[in-house]
């Protein structure tokens, strides 16, 4: 562990058995002094220096010969370094004497309450873990004046962050849920969209490589580790207002969370009661390739089914467990999605006889979100370009129809471009006979990081929305899983062809380029 000085104003590193430290929490402003900056002489020139300074005067000032502090303490040109930093941080609160939270858009003057709960300090991801974690926290005015503690401001802080005044002041009497401690991350925001996942890590006890270019996948990582250690399921108590009327079980972020504070775990003895006739015990779940791999009590509603979670509202009965909808996918077996993830249910429970213990596999949106990416063999990309090109199509009468999302579509030169940000996001061109109607419809995209192509022939009435959605949830939907890149299809008077290549010209650093062909002969 690297520690800053606060006599000498240099670092020194620790390994084995660490002195006493202060540690600072803070917003990140521009300016702000590096670990490649702190032993240059331009250090003290920069806005960011009177933090460190303030910090090492305090922590003087209260006998302590160190201070951490993140801006200059690590190296974040090492990856190794930062990932194992962000994995060890939430520790690294706990275990400091004093933590000095600094919010610099406060004065502390006669308006402190007004300025004390609308400073940015409190909707930041990275201050939450700051707050939670140690004993002691402090609380400076930008001119470093001490206002308060954090057990003299427990009501003020409850009220803004939703967060218990037990679990503030380190004495509250039961193990707090997996979705309340999500809620107190909803609405936070990070600069970089995977440290809304990182910055929770100590929250939840676990630990994962950070992939920095992973985007929101980083957060389907996290609970999928939390799910590793923990058989609290909870953790599928949130909804959604922008998952359509179908998702899987895993949430999309922590706002999901938002209505979850009070949400808490049934205990075990109290579910089996319940249950009886359907379930011995809670068992553990696990991600397969087929989905969400997942034991639940479920009774049969008209198509769908209602699965009951061991959790219910803070003050409600057993009887009222926290319930899903589950719709069967057409064609799969055991294979389900959930059902209207924009709601909540708290179904009173007639009588346990009605459930049955069903094994489910329930599936992702996108199943590739569950697949953990080497950086080092796989290396994540910025955005993907697909360079359309057609040969013999016009020259045989067909003419493009249309294609789906086309904000993701632009014209360029005698080409069209299609540009995709993630694994599992595709789109479908159709193209129709000028003279016979004869009509097919070619999909291309990423599926599981790799591309992906195929053809199908269509009817008059089929759009290019409607073949699209048939490779997303529909009959079609399997075909993703098979990668290919090349793929031909018989037509009434000749055949269709594409082809995907990855094209040397089109790569960057942050792009991936790739060259499809779609060819017509023989018509």
């Amino acid at each position: 562990m690297r520690l800053l000085n606060t006599k000498t104003r240099k670092l020194e590193e620790f390994f084995g058995q660490i002195p006493q430290y202060a540690i600072l929490s803070h917003r990140w402003r521009d300016g702000e002094v590096q670990f490649s900056d702190i032993d240059q002489p331009h250090a003290r020139n920069m806005p960011g220096y009177s933090k460190i300074e303030g910090s090492c005067t305090q922590a003087d000032k209260d006998g302590y010969r160190y201070v951490w502090i993140d801006t200059c303490c690590i190296n974040k040109s090492s990856s190794s370094e930062l990932s194992e930093a962000i994995n060890s941080m939430f520790m690294w609160y706990k275990k400091a004497q004093i933590c000095y939270a600094y919010l610099d858009d406060v004065s502390g003057c006669d308006n402190l309450k007004e300025e004390f709960f609308k400073s940015q300090w409190f909707t930041r991801g990275w201050t939450l873990q700051e707050l939670v974690a140690p004993n002691n926290v402090i609380f400076f005015s930008r001119d470093w004046e001490e206002m308060g503690s954090k057990s003299s401001f427990t009501q003020w802080i409850e009220e803004i962050t939703g967060i218990d005044r037990g679990v503030l002041l380190m004495n509250y009497p039961e193990e707090i849920s997996v979705a309340t401690r999500m809620s107190w991350a909803s609405g936070r925001q990070t600069t970089r969209v995977e440290d809304r996942a990182y910055s929770l890590l100590g929250l939840f006890g676990v630990h994962m490589p950070t992939i920095y270019g992973e985007g929101e996948s980083a957060f389907v990582r996290l609970q999928i580790e939390i799910m590793k250690s923990s058989n609290d399921q909870s953790i599928f108590a949130w909804k959604s207002s922008r998952r359509g009327d179908r998702s899987g079980l895993l949430a999309s972020s922590p706002d999901d969370f938002a209505e979850s504070r009070d949400i808490v775990r049934i205990p075990s003895d109290s579910f089996r009661n319940i249950f009886s006739s359907a379930t011995s015990s809670i068992r553990q779940y696990s991600v397969t390739n087929r989905g969400l791999n997942i034991h639940l009590p479920v009774m049969r509603v008209h198509n769908y089914y209602q699965a009951a979670l061991s959790c219910c509202r803070r003050g409600a009965p057993a009887n009222r467990p926290i319930s899903l909808y589950l719709y069967p996918i057409p064609g799969e077996m055991e294979q389900f999605l959930r059902l209207g993830p924009s709601l909540l249910y708290e179904a009173e429970v007639p009588g346990s006889s009605e459930f049955t213990l069903q094994e489910l596999y329930v599936q992702e949106d996108d199943p590739s979100l569950f697949m953990t990416i080497d950086p080092r063999r796989d290396p994540i990309l910025q955005k993907y370009h697909f360079f359309i090109k057609t040969n013999g199509v016009v020259e045989n009468g067909f003419s493009l129809v249309g294609y789906t999302s086309a904000e993701w579509w632009q014209q360029e030169e005698n080409r069209l471009v299609l540009s995709l940000t993630r694994s599992g996001m595709f789109s479908t061109l159709l193209y129709r006979h000028q003279i016979t109607g004869e009509s097919f419809a070619v999909p291309v995209g990423l599926h599981n990081w790799h591309v992906w192509s195929y053809i199908v022939t269509t009817t008059d009435s089929e759009t290019p929305d409607s073949v699209n959605a048939s490779f997303d949830e529909g009959e079609r939907g399997g075909v993703r899983w098979r990668s290919l890149d090349w793929f031909t299809q018989e037509l009434s008077m000749g055949k269709v062809g594409v082809k995907i290549r990855k094209g040397g010209k089109y790569c960057s650093d942050d792009v991936g380029g790739y060259s499809v062909t779609i060819s017509v002969t023989g018509t």
